[in-house]
């Protein structure tokens, strides 16, 4: 193919340089016999540039064609260098052995508590082991998962350790602690809101998001001098008194929205000592 597109370019220019030869003899004289006349001699010069056109063209699609063959030529090559890629498959871990010593090791956790301070695990396994607080440790949840949960995390861990080694590194397991379902229940957040009106006689609760307890109701507020901080004070239902820090106080005691001082405009007097 290649052959074709340069012998047609190469007939084809051949044919407009003997045009391009007449013409040229033609106007010098040179010839009586190609003593062409003005229109015959336009028409040559037309048909010289009409082939030497088309043989441009041909030209070019012999180019075409070798590069064609060059890069035909070369792919192959190119593909004798590929390597076959080999996927290696990573077989899925079986969870079964984790599972059961998951459920060994909760349990075992639960039942040396006898009820006291873990009661009950929930399991998600192999994912989630959660342990329900009992009623007394949910009144100190935010402590007892600050304090003891890092304990219960190592135990798991080093006993899993001790059993498998690594086999089950790649699975992360969370563990962690639950508030009282009995205290759920009697519980609506919503309720619930940490003092920001300080009016006197609001009654005023300890605890956390789960689980309060009455104080007393507010009284006054006074800075102590003796070592500069200041105090809310709180009357209990028995008559003593009780102070609380002011920071402490706005942002870990509790009220009722209910409360009919929660939105009154009494305010709160400075105590007189």
């Amino acid at each position: 193919m290649g052959f074709y597109y340069s012998l047609k370019t190469g007939i084809i220019w051949l044919l407009s340089e003997i045009i391009l030869i007449a013409l040229f003899l033609s106007l010098t004289n040179k010839s009586q016999i190609l003593n062409l006349k003005k229109p015959i001699r336009i028409l040559l010069s037309i048909l010289f540039f009409v082939l030497f056109s088309w043989g441009a063209v041909a030209l070019s699609e012999s180019e075409k064609y070798k590069e064609t063959i060059v890069v035909n030529k070369i792919a192959p090559s190119e593909n004798l260098n590929k390597v076959d890629e080999v996927k290696t498959e990573i077989p899925p871990v079986d969870n079964t052995k984790l599972i059961e010593f998951q459920k060994t090791w909760s349990d075992s956790v639960v039942k040396s508590w006898k009820g006291k301070f873990i009661i009950a695990s929930k399991l998600s396994l192999p994912d989630t082991i959660s342990f329900e607080l009992s009623k007394d440790a949910t009144k100190s949840f935010n402590s007892n998962k600050s304090e003891s949960l890092p304990m219960y995390l190592f135990s798991y861990k080093n006993s899993l350790k001790n059993k498998f080694g690594n086999e089950f590194n790649s699975i992360a397991t969370t563990i962690d602690f639950i508030p009282n379902k009995e205290l759920l229940k009697n519980n609506n957040p919503n309720e619930w809101s940490h003092p920001i009106m300080m009016n006197k006689g609001l009654k005023i609760y300890s605890g956390n998001q789960y689980s309060k307890d009455y104080i007393g109701k507010l009284n006054c507020k006074y800075k102590d001098k003796t070592d500069g901080n200041t105090y809310y004070v709180l009357i209990k239902d028995n008559g003593n008194e009780t102070r609380i820090l002011d920071y402490e106080f706005e942002s870990y005691y509790w009220i009722k929205k209910t409360d009919p001082n929660y939105n009154s405009a009494i305010g709160l007097s400075k105590c007189n000592y």
